[in-house]
């Protein structure tokens, strides 16, 4: 597999696993879908073609809705307080 695009499902499970402190079953959901991309992943010459064609297929709506579904396992410092204190 292309570098690049190895680098890009690393980001994106960075980017889950940075905010949500996920139980078993539920990290195992996830990487269910990330394993699911590697071998997308496998079948595209490079990053951008990737990119264009990871947003065709479900997978990139799995992905997004993931952060919908793991709301209740946020970590704290990543939950709105209201008040503009989490952000920097």
């Amino acid at each position: 597999m292309d570098p690049e695009i190895m680098q890009l499902i690393q980001s994106r499970r960075d980017t889950l696993y940075r905010h949500y402190d996920l139980p078993d079953s539920e990290r195992q959901k996830a990487e269910a879908l990330f394993i699911r991309m590697e071998q997308f992943g496998e079948k595209c010459r490079n990053q951008k073609e990737f990119e264009k064609k990871l947003s065709t297929v479900t997978m990139n709506n799995e992905y997004n809705n993931l952060f919908v579904e793991f709301t209740a396992y946020a970590k704290e410092e990543n939950i709105p307080t209201g008040d503009g204190s989490n952000y920097k």
